[in-house]
């Protein structure tokens, strides 16, 4: 068998293949036959009953934290918070090539029951009803925007408005008495890129502020699916590197103002063709010991945050 054949048969990369041909222990690695002369045979060949052997260690017996976020209709960082917070029991087990957190499936059922707030998940948009977060509805005159939206799987969803009088009323009774949409969102490609611009803006007073205009505006331009939005004492908004085309200080003075005010990561760059929201992020490559890299890996998992996270935190301490 080949390397591509063995990451087939154990859904994994070819740089884990790599890894488990170097495992520490040797019961868990997997030896090539050609080790030696590879290069002239075109590459690594390994016996079937030696990946069928090794393939036995490498089985998942219960549920990743990947798993378990599905199961919960939760965030892989969420579940690592409870792990943390010691709310789910759980144990550490190599898998993959690496160590990886388990979580026994009557745990997550239990915790599933314990919590049934997590039936309904609250979002910025819902895709299949076209309802979307601070979206405009209009009545003779008057304005409401949509303030919450529960989904409760693909096709069930709650909603609620808010009237220019602070009256809260759900979507079935805005529709009844003739509240319409004014804004429908557009499907946007997913932007692959990594990380997000941020943007803190202050929690307006009333519904008709220009700052829910802007993060309408917003998500008209970039799509809900590039864009997270999350609402405390304050409205923070991530977005993902996009580039606005047309978006113009001729055309859009208000809407460029506001963005470049209240931007706190990233940049928003004005072009002749249109506007660029930038994360200001730049990738690095190095290199480090494994045992270094493991330990490094294990801390970020026990705290539930990204790697990148982990170096901000690092350096930012001292």
């Amino acid at each position: 068998m080949s390397i591509q054949d063995v990451a087939k048969a154990f859904h994994i990369s070819k740089t884990s293949v790599y890894k488990l041909m170097e495992h520490s222990n040797r019961e868990k690695r997997l030896e090539p036959i050609n080790r030696e002369t590879h290069r002239g045979d075109g590459g690594y060949k390994f016996k079937v009953q030696d990946v069928e052997r090794i393939k036995t260690f490498y089985k998942k017996k219960d549920l990743t934290s990947s798993d378990a976020a599905k199961i919960l209709n939760v965030s892989t960082t969420y579940v690592h918070k409870l792990i943390k917070n010691n709310e789910l029991a759980y144990y550490e087990d190599e898998y993959k090539g690496k160590r990886t957190f388990f979580i026994k499936k009557e745990v997550i059922q239990q915790y599933k029951l314990d919590h049934p707030e997590l039936a309904k998940k609250d979002v910025i948009y819902h895709k299949n009803e076209g309802l979307f977060l601070f979206q405009p509805y209009k009545k003779d005159g008057k304005l409401a925007r949509i303030y919450k939206i529960y989904s409760k799987g693909k096709k069930k969803v709650e909603a609620f408005l808010m009237n220019e009088n602070g009256e809260e009323m759900t979507l079935e009774e805005a529709q009844e008495e003739g509240w319409e949409s004014q804004v429908v969102l557009e499907n946007k490609k997913n932007v692959t890129t990594y990380g997000t611009a941020k943007f803190q803006f202050p929690t307006p007073a009333s519904i008709d502020s220009l700052i829910y205009d802007i993060i309408v505006e917003l998500l008209q331009h970039v799509g809900a699916n590039n864009m997270k939005i999350e609402m405390d004492d304050k409205i923070l908004v991530e977005v993902k590197k996009s580039q606005l085309q047309g978006v113009q200080s001729q055309t859009h003075f208000d809407f460029i103002d506001m963005l470049k005010k209240f931007i706190v990561k990233g940049k928003v760059i004005e072009k002749y063709d249109g506007l660029l929201i930038d994360t200001g992020l730049t990738p690095m490559t190095f290199y480090m010991d494994e045992e270094l890299k493991e330990k490094i890996m294990r801390e970020v998992r026990e705290l539930g945050i990204s790697i990148h996270e982990w170096f901000e935190q690092k350096v930012n301490a001292k």
